[in-house]
């Protein structure tokens, strides 16, 4: 699929001397990093749970954990969930 989108002139001149594969990679770690961030706004506006949260972000419950805490947000824990991460 061929895809055409307006940049800003100060980021062409830092993409044109990348070749698509980088571009296509910084896309893909863009959306990976913005659904990250509406995951934690739904987990800190909506009251989402920390596991509907990881599975809308496409990442484990630890991993969305430690994404929260980089941004403040400290979620809970419980038993099960402990159980679940530790394979029991």
């Amino acid at each position: 699929m061929k895809l055409e989108i307006e940049v800003p002139d100060e980021l062409v001149s830092q993409l044109r001397s990348r070749d698509a594969r980088f571009v296509r990679q910084l896309i893909a770690l863009g959306l990976r990093d913005l659904r990250l961030e509406e995951a934690v706004a739904l987990l800190r506006d909506a009251g989402a749970s920390l596991a509907f949260a990881a599975e809308y972000a496409g990442v484990t419950r630890t991993e969305m954990a430690a994404f929260c805490r980089l941004r403040g947000l400290h979620p809970r824990w419980d038993q099960q969930m402990l159980n679940e991460d530790l394979g029991r």
